[in-house]
């Protein structure tokens, strides 16, 4: 039985790249890249499980609703990082006929195929007759019951991430501010943080909070997430 991967960037290739070593015979389709990149545009299979690593848009829902009417998939697992109820809004426009899974992807873009490697594969919500297929694909599942609840863990995780380096920005200045050492502060942390592992010291490169994720992902967040928004967002790399 072949899989379907829609979208070959950084995650879609590395997924593609995992599939592959586990001997599960793939598919890929992504109509915004070169030919050269390992895209197939004419395949016509009905896969037993379609991969969505598109990045979101306003878009995003109709085009994998879409993709399942072209592709008739046995089973579908969206990897892309969406706002909450995404999935749900999609398992209620096939109504039940086939599983809808969220599983979000995990690691930094440049070793990604390490991170899905070692990091347990969260996916929601549980489907017994899909964990036997699924165990072959990805080696220690984590079953989670709500497509919700991991769809805004996977929000949280990379915002968790940006109010350290946030906060780590904030004291920094203060301290400056007032004409004071802030490495005096970090270095207090610090050795609390050995003895209890409660006190994690982020870095600050000087420069705005950017990259892939985080401020892309914070866009996402429901709207009673504004306090998170307004601290990480201030630290944000201006358009």
């Amino acid at each position: 039985m072949t899989d379907l991967i829609i979208g070959l960037g950084e995650v879609g290739t590395a997924l593609y790249q995992l599939l592959e070593e586990r001997e599960i015979q793939c598919e890929t389709y992504d109509n915004a890249l070169e030919p050269s990149r390992l895209v197939k545009n004419d395949i016509d299979i009905s896969p037993e499980f379609m991969h969505v690593c598109i990045p979101y848009n306003d878009n995003f829902t109709n085009s994998v609703i879409d993709y399942i009417d072209h592709f008739i998939p046995k089973a579908v697992i969206l990897h892309s990082t969406v706002p909450v109820g995404t999935t749900a809004i999609i398992a209620r426009h096939i109504e039940g006929k086939i599983p809808i899974f969220y599983s979000p992807i995990r690691g930094v873009h440049e070793r990604l195929l390490l991170d899905l490697k070692r990091y347990q594969k969260f996916i929601a919500p549980q489907w017994l007759q899909c964990e036997e297929a699924l165990a072959l694909r990805f080696v220690d599942l984590v079953w989670v019951g709500s497509t919700d609840a991991l769809e805004l863990t996977k929000l949280m995780e990379t915002t968790y991430y940006g109010y350290l380096i946030a906060f780590r920005k904030d004291v920094d200045k203060k301290f400056v501010d007032m004409k004071l050492d802030p490495e005096v502060f970090w270095t207090f942390c610090e050795e609390v943080h050995e003895y209890l592992t409660n006190r994690p010291v982020m870095f600050n490169d000087g420069e705005p909070i950017g990259g892939h994720c985080v401020i892309p992902n914070l866009k996402l967040l429901p709207d009673n997430f504004e306090m998170y928004k307004g601290i990480v967002g201030k630290w944000a790399k201006k358009d």
